[in-house]
């Protein structure tokens, strides 16, 4: 009797502290207070209602059941905001300078699956001809439907050497695909392919992502180009998830004028709450060099930016395909106990003020792939020059070179590029966000289709 008394009275000044740091949080009439108290309220009685009368008593355990009740409070806002508990907040801080032993892929969670949003080059993955949509259904013979995130991610990652067998499911074939890949050494390093294609003076060189070392990369890059004489520059963001913006918005003061407009940032009122604009830096590429920007729907975010801001500029044309459409910005706020929370905290626009959010970006030179082309593509790494030859997309940009270089001034569209929304910012019955990359075309369906609907191609470590 006394311990329930003692719960209920910590329970009672749990939500009178939960009342207080709302009042103190919240602006005076932005809404009204007395739905959320309710709905607090409710919480607690869930929580008595749990300890009192729940069967399984070792089965409750109160550090697992908050934990859980936030991370659905939180990952219910959008696919990219989540809560992290130390362990996971410690792992997000070291990831982005780390090598680790793994497969090589970049994956997400969607209908609780892991689903592959991106492959590595020149990794265990990419060799085995795994492609972003697959989903890995087992590892290890033990189904993986329903685990937690970091718990998949642990049993890929592992010893470079050792083998990890796994079981995926692709898109528009019955059959799943068993698979051994032997985990290597995968280094961030996010700037690869550097060269000069052959017979040509174009310059061609690969973003993977955006992270604290790829602005060093790039320049280094540059100037290995620069050193060969080039005169014209081809700039790979297909697949590219994004990163940090402050390494785009680096990379292109390298590649425009200081004090050029990158992006400004809206905040939850429209009210505008930063604004990017390119600095002096030691290296830039001669204005007279043109460049293209080679994009597809695995092209995101801080990509997505680099992509509008040579194009605003008129720096840049755009070959590829509808980019990803995500133009929302997160922040990570450090909590109490070493846990920090991750959600979207405002919008970013063009120089042009044109929206890409659940938009994408339109191609001045629309050229998508076909999944059987990517599929061919990353079977030809290594080989340089046949990847060169066989890539549709570096032959138009080509041809866009030994043409003059010549193409319409974007104007911006204060509507956004496309009408409709891309399928993966659709909205399902519980106003969940349908994550699926649509990234990849079947190789039956015409690759010229723009709807969004491309065929039944199904849909980020």
């Amino acid at each position: 009797m006394k311990k329930a008394i003692l719960f209920l009275a910590l329970a009672a000044l749990l939500l009178s502290n939960a009342i207080y740091g709302y009042r103190v949080q919240s602006r005076e009439g932005e809404e009204p207070i007395q739905p959320i108290l309710e709905k607090m309220d409710l919480f607690l009685e869930v929580v008595q209602q749990i300890r009192s009368n729940y069967m399984v008593r070792e089965d409750v355990e109160w550090d697992r059941l908050f934990e859980n009740a936030i991370k659905g409070m939180v990952v219910s806002l959008d696919p990219f905001s989540e809560f992290m508990t130390p362990e996971e907040y410690r792992e997000f801080e070291k990831e982005e300078g780390d090598t680790f032993g793994g497969i090589g892929v970049q994956v997400h969670l969607q209908e609780g699956l892991l689903t592959v949003s991106s492959v590595l080059r020149d990794t265990p993955a990419a060799k085995a001809g795994i492609l972003a949509g697959d989903q890995i259904l087992t590892i290890e013979g033990e189904p993986q439907k329903g685990k937690k995130l970091e718990e998949i991610v642990g049993k890929l990652r592992g010893e470079p050497g050792t083998a990890v067998h796994i079981t995926i499911q692709r898109p528009n074939e019955e059959k799943p695909l068993e698979l051994t890949l032997v985990r290597e050494e995968i280094e961030n390093s996010s700037v690869s392919a550097v060269h000069v294609i052959q017979g040509t003076k174009t310059g061609f060189l690969r973003i993977d992502a955006f992270l604290e070392p790829t602005p060093q990369q790039f320049r280094e890059a540059l100037r290995q180009l620069l050193e060969e004489e080039i005169d014209s520059l081809i700039i790979d963001l297909r697949n590219n998830p994004g990163g940090m913006v402050k390494a785009c918005v680096e990379i292109l003061s390298s590649l425009l004028p200081p004090d050029s407009l990158v992006a400004t940032l809206e905040g939850r009122d429209g009210t505008r709450t930063g604004v990017y604009k390119t600095w002096r830096v030691d290296l830039s590429l001669p204005p007279e060099i043109p460049i293209v920007v080679l994009g597809d729907r695995g092209t995101a975010s801080a990509a997505e930016i680099t992509i509008s801001c040579l194009r605003d500029h008129h720096r840049a044309a755009f070959v590829g395909d509808r980019t990803f459409g995500k133009a929302l910005v997160q922040d990570v706020m450090p909590l109490s106990g070493g846990n920090a929370v991750k959600f979207t905290v405002a919008q970013y626009y063009t120089k042009e003020h044109t929206p890409i959010q659940g938009k994408g970006i339109r191609p001045d030179f629309p050229n998508p792939l076909t999944r059987q082309q990517y599929h061919d593509l990353y079977n030809a790494l290594g080989k340089q020059d046949e990847i060169d030859q066989r890539d549709p997309n570096i032959q138009t940009a080509l041809e866009f070179f030994a043409q003059g270089a010549q193409w319409p001034v974007y104007q911006g569209n204060p509507d956004g590029d496309y009408e409709d929304l891309l399928p993966q910012w659709q909205r399902d019955d519980q106003r969940q966000y349908q994550m699926q990359n649509f990234r990849y075309l079947s190789p039956e369906v015409d690759a010229g289709d723009d709807s969004g609907e491309e065929g039944e191609a199904e849909p980020q470590e």
